[in-house]
């Protein structure tokens, strides 16, 4: 059984090297832990805020403000411990994460796929969406980025 909270406030994000991490200074933040039952130990977390569609966030830069005409919920980073992996969190976690998506009233879930994860998104329901006017920022996320949507039913 897994357990998550979901947070919705103002605040910054910092890696563990200081540096601001895209979410802003002030910003609508979705911030979801993960914890095995009982126990109350993190196994892991997922950032996701609103933003416009066919669109990313710059990479490796602060995003001062979100943008007024965001349509998605843009999927920042989900990671889990190791011994959280292959147990099909992952999928369970998206889901969680659609199912108050969609309560929100958002229409899609957006992300950049990094590393040759594209096919580990599209298990999570993902499809890639080819964007060119986003070619030249995906090349910035590295070799292979790909933009992917889940689109969310009513």
């Amino acid at each position: 059984m897994v357990s998550f909270a979901l947070l919705a406030k103002p605040f910054l994000i910092t890696s563990r090297t200081g540096a601001a991490l895209p979410s802003g200074l002030s910003s609508f933040l979705r911030d979801a832990s993960y914890s095995t039952r009982g126990t109350g130990r993190m196994l892991g977390y997922l950032i996701a805020y609103p933003w416009t569609a066919r669109s990313a966030p710059p990479l490796n830069s602060l995003v001062q403000a979100l943008p007024n005409d965001a349509e998605v919920l843009y999927l920042h980073d989900l990671a889990l411990l190791r011994e959280a992996q292959g147990k099909n969190l992952t999928r369970i976690i998206i889901d969680r994460l659609a199912d108050q998506a969609r309560r929100d009233g958002w229409r899609a879930i957006a992300l950049v796929a990094v590393n040759d994860a594209t096919a580990f998104w599209a298990k999570a329901g993902f499809a890639e969406a080819d964007e060119p006017a986003m070619r030249e920022k995906l090349a910035s996320y590295g070799a292979g980025a790909t933009y992917m949507t889940r689109t969310l039913g009513a």
